[in-house]
């Protein structure tokens, strides 16, 4: 198990957000370093909320970099653009609410 000290996460809360608004949350993320030397990792996790989620991600490379992917329950593409390979992940998922009690979410 790895442990991230330096891993900073921000909470901004939604004080006018009403149950059955729609709120949508776009995330980039641009790393030019990574902190575990040569490679890029990349996990999302969404909690149990009952959430209507549609994700997107986008990861561009060289092609002479070696590149290691698993997915489950995302669509995924593979396109090449001259030396520059893409690969894209979408889907969209309806997130469960939680029945356990006494969770933090």
């Amino acid at each position: 198990m790895l442990s991230y000290v330096d891993l900073k996460v921000r909470q901004i809360p939604f004080k006018n957000v009403a149950v059955g608004d729609t709120v949508v949350l776009t995330v980039r993320y641009t790393q030019s370093r990574h902190y575990l030397g040569d490679g890029y990792s990349a996990s999302y996790a969404i909690a149990p909320s009952g959430a209507d989620v549609t994700t997107e991600t986008t990861v561009r490379r060289p092609a002479s970099m070696p590149f290691i992917h698993a997915e489950q329950k995302f669509n995924y593409e593979e396109t090449r653009d001259g030396e520059t390979v893409v690969h894209h992940w979408s889907g969209h998922f309806q997130i469960p609410q939680s029945t356990e009690p006494n969770i933090a979410g």
